[in-house]
This record gives structure tokens, C-alpha cells and sequence, in this order.
């Protein structure tokens, strides 16, 4: 959810019984019901959720380690393409055991892969040590397995959404060939 930018609160509440707002940020998630001025808020839950995994399993805690230490380029790539390979989404299954009739996900696709570039150039930066180069190579990696994180959240979206429910996806990424005309198809 975000700051809720791109939600009508005030609506889902009179819409829906049960509306949950999920975001690695709790505190934004709060500024936005705040700054919505809902009245009635009885019908929101807020549950704070690393959609990715990676946070739990330290991956930025290992990588910072790794630099800290010099390793190589290679061991380094190594790592992030079987972190963001091998990772495990977050578990929502306690927030919704059965699933929702309604399932939105606000614009988050350039938060998980740019969220983890930016952090590994912040991390880099830091150790100065490795070469234009090096941190080429090491972005690149991000790049190249990003995609199975997307895969990874998209199918977290599925598992929420309750047989003959409806996923909604507000999206800022969508692939396109370079003549401009998109890539895939609504069915």
C-alpha cells in the first residue's frame, strides 16, 4: 500500500468487510490512512510484510559481509543470483489462510528491482575498493535475476487471490519492444 497514493481508502472501507494493507513500510501505511482522514478505520488491518524475503534471510547483511572482506566479483555474483534465485517470498498465510475475493497490488515492480540495485550500489559505495568494473558486473547480476523475484511476488499475489477471485495489478513496468508495441497479451 504505500503512502496509499494510489488507493481510495474511504471506498474499499465502505466496500469491503475486511480491507488489509500490506507494505514493508508500516509507518507509511499509517501516514496515508492519517493523511486520507478516514474516520472509521475498523475495517482496515495493517501488516507490515518484506515481500521479497530477502531482508529475512540477510541478504544485504551477507553482501555488505562479502565486500567487507573484498571477496571476488565472482564469489559475489555467485551469491546474489542464488540469493534472488533461491529466496523465499514473504509468508502472508496468516493474514489471509483463505485467500481474498480481491486481491490489488498497488505499482511496486520498480521498488523490488531498483529497491535491491540501489542498495548494492549504497553497499558498493561504501567499499570503495571494487572497480567500475566490478560493480558493472555486480549490478548486472541484480539484473539478470531480478526477474525471479517478479516471479516469486507475482505468485505470492496468486496464492492470495481465493479461487474465482480477482487480481488487480497496478503496474510501473511493462515491457515493450523498442518499436513501442507491448510485449505479451491480455487473455
Amino acid at each position: 500500500a504505500g503512502e496509499c497514493n494510489d488507493i481510495d481508502l474511504k471506498y474499499l472501507s465502505d466496500t469491503f468487510e475486511r480491507v488489509v494493507l500490506t507494505d514493508v513500510d508500516e509507518p507509511s501505511i499509517l501516514d496515508g490512512i492519517a493523511r486520507q482522514g478516514l474516520k472509521d478505520t475498523s475495517h482496515l488491518e495493517v501488516f507490515q510484510v518484506e515481500y521479497t524475503g530477502l531482508e529475512n534471510v540477510g541478504f544485504f547483511d551477507t553482501l555488505s559481509s562479502l565486500c567487507c572482506d573484498n571477496a571476488p566479483v565472482s564469489q559475489m555474483s555467485e551469491f546474489i543470483e542464488n540469493a534472488l534465485t533461491n529466496v523465499r517470498s514473504a509468508d502472508m498465510s496468516k493474514i489471509a489462510p483463505e485467500g481474498f475475493d480481491i486481491v490489488l497490488s498497488c505499482p511496486v515492480y520498480t521498488q523490488i528491482v531498483f529497491t535491491q540495485a540501489e542498495v548494492l550500489m549504497e553497499i558498493l559505495a561504501h567499499y570503495s575498493t571494487y572497480s567500475h568494473e566490478d560493480k558493472h558486473t555486480l549490478l548486472q547480476s541484480v539484473s539478470d535475476n531480478m526477474s525471479s523475484l517478479i516471479e516469486k511476488y507475482n505468485n505470492l499475489l496468486l496464492s492470495l487471490t481465493k479461487q474465482n477471485g480477482r487480481l488487480v495489478m497496478l503496474t510501473d513496468i511493462i515491457e515493450a519492444h523498442p518499436s513501442g508495441e507491448l510485449i505479451g497479451s491480455i487473455n
